[in-house]
């Protein structure tokens, strides 16, 4: 889409548990060196895979993963309209 120059984005939808995969990490490094039309949308549940999140990552919020990309990030409550 940047190549092309079209005015559009991607949207990306994962889970908590799949923000500690290296394919998603990698996908956000380059989301952010090639600064490419993508958001990334986490749906935290608390529990990544079939363990508690706190033991998937160290970070205090999965949004602070977007942020070490180099994208801006925000953490927002999905159940807050």
């Amino acid at each position: 889409l940047k190549l092309q120059k079209k005015p559009q984005a991607v949207v990306v939808c994962i889970g908590d548990g799949g923000t500690s995969r290296g394919d998603f990490y990698e996908a956000m490094n380059v989301a952010g060196v090639w600064e490419l039309p993508v958001v990334f949308v986490i749906n935290n549940n608390q529990w990544a895979i079939s363990v508690p999140l706190k033991k998937q990552t160290k970070a205090q919020t999965l949004a602070q993963k977007g942020i070490a990309a180099g994208i801006e990030a925000w953490q927002i409550d999905g159940n807050d309209v």
